[in-house]
């Protein structure tokens, strides 16, 4: 990982974020009583769509340097 937020990036966008993704996942085993296993599931599955989408806004970079 090549990035490292400032202490202020982090108070003001990470912990905030990593706060909802929380309170969204307990709503979500909340709501439909999912448990921890396949939160964890949803979890992983969310890193690999993010992981795929990334390599593909990569690419659009390199091939329409202006977005």
């Amino acid at each position: 990982m090549k990035f490292s937020p400032s202490e202020e990036q982090f108070d003001k966008f990470c912990k905030p974020a990593f706060e909802d993704i929380i309170s969204i996942c307990d709503e979500m085993d909340f709501q439909i009583g999912c448990g921890n296993d396949y939160i964890i599931y949803f979890l992983e599955n969310i890193i690999k769509s993010y992981k795929s989408n990334e390599s593909i806004f990569k690419r659009q970079i390199e091939i329409e340097p202006n977005l």
